[in-house]
């Protein structure tokens, strides 16, 4: 701490130090090393205003080291919090892209599905068609060796 602070910081604290001065009554006599109207000599007044300014001087230290900590603190949070909203993004990009590639996996399952029963359905038409025309060919061979039998018969 300069002397020229610490005089012009101290002047500025007498009137804060000062003891408030005796009103009235009887003089006593001496006690401790004031004066005999009970004011603090200016060596004292500086003396006791130096130890405040070095009492404040280091409950500023104090508490700009605590200010600073807790700014250390809250840039480390702010880091993870920034680490875990990229972390976030990522994870969310990633399951957007798996359930992407589900879906299209999904659809051409869907397609090969349905190309699948067109085919077996137009199999099914066609046997049905095969069978109902084996069906008519026997009816009508049917007829006809039954009619043939008739003719034999008659």
């Amino acid at each position: 701490v300069s002397r020229g602070r610490l005089y012009s910081s101290a002047s500025f604290l007498l009137g804060f130090c000062m003891a408030p001065k005796k009103k009235g009554g009887k003089k006593e006599g001496k006690k401790g090393g004031g004066d005999a109207d009970g004011e603090l000599s200016p060596q004292e007044l500086l003396r006791r205003a130096a130890f405040r300014i070095e009492s404040l001087e280091r409950q500023l230290a104090w508490r700009e080291e605590k200010v600073a900590a807790a700014l250390a603190g809250q840039r480390d949070l702010k880091e993870k919090v920034s680490l875990y909203h990229e972390d976030f993004e990522r994870e969310k990009a990633s399951i957007f892209d798996i359930a992407s590639d589900m879906t299209r996996q999904y659809k051409g399952m869907q397609e090969d599905l349905q190309g699948r029963i067109s085919t077996l359905e137009a199999t099914v038409r066609e046997h049905k068609e095969a069978l109902d025309q084996a069906r008519a060919e026997l009816e009508e061979e049917r007829r006809g060796k039954g009619d043939a039998l008739a003719l034999q018969k008659g």
